[in-house]
């Protein structure tokens, strides 16, 4: 145990306003094939590069790491050229990807770790913590235990989270994923025909020490 002083109240010191807090947790949940890959992408280009939009601001450039564990190398490579233009980037525009189709977190942990240290990494976002290695996602014990590996990286993190199939009101699993996260963000999707852009739903169903947030709408 420390003398731990009271502080004065201030505003969060955001990394990705209003999304993505300096030192928390972020968990983005949304049914498969709703956007929620693209959406982190997003995130992650705009940290690194230090570009907002006018959904979310970005206070400065802020080295990342994303753990890609659903798609293959080629497949995100795509997505990433596509989003750098998106964002007036060149399509070539490196950013750091730990590539583990068919592994989980459990098996690149310690190689993520050593990354973060020598990169002074302040964010990590994880596709998908569905894949964490830890167990069944229904147990407590196997939540605590994600919450813990994600919080072990030392920095911001944002996971994402997948719905139960007959259930689009909350992310798939133990209820450990409601209480360790900070920040919960709830993404809903609607496109129409015709190639029609996709209507990309923003909602932050919890968030600890923060103002209340409105919900944002984008199209993809």
């Amino acid at each position: 145990p420390t003398l731990t002083e009271g502080a004065e109240p201030s505003f969060p010191s955001w990394w990705l306003e209003p999304y993505i807090v300096e030192d928390a947790g972020t968990i983005l949940f949304a049914p498969p094939g709703a956007g929620k890959s693209f959406t982190m992408l997003l995130w992650a280009v705009c940290m690194d590069s230090g570009i907002s939009t006018s959904v979310w601001h970005v206070r400065e450039p802020v080295p990342t790491l994303t753990i890609n564990l659903e798609r293959s190398a080629a497949s995100v490579a795509k997505r990433l050229g596509a989003v750098n233009v998106c964002l007036g980037l060149d399509r070539t525009r490196r950013l750091p990807i730990l590539h583990a189709r068919g592994r989980s977190l459990s098996d690149v942990y310690d190689s993520a770790i050593r990354w973060i240290k020598e990169h002074a990494t302040k964010v990590v976002l994880v596709d998908s913590i569905s894949r964490a290695g830890a167990g069944d996602l229904t147990e407590n014990q196997t939540g605590n235990r994600i919450i813990d590996m994600l919080n072990g990286f030392g920095c911001s993190w944002v996971g994402l989270a997948h719905t139960p199939r007959a259930d689009e009101s909350h992310q798939y699993g133990t209820q450990m994923f409601d209480a360790g996260p900070d920040i919960i963000v709830k993404l809903m999707s609607e496109q129409g025909e015709d190639q029609a852009p996709l209507g990309i739903g923003l909602t932050v169903e919890k968030g600890s020490d923060i103002p209340k947030i409105p919900r944002l709408i984008y199209a993809l």
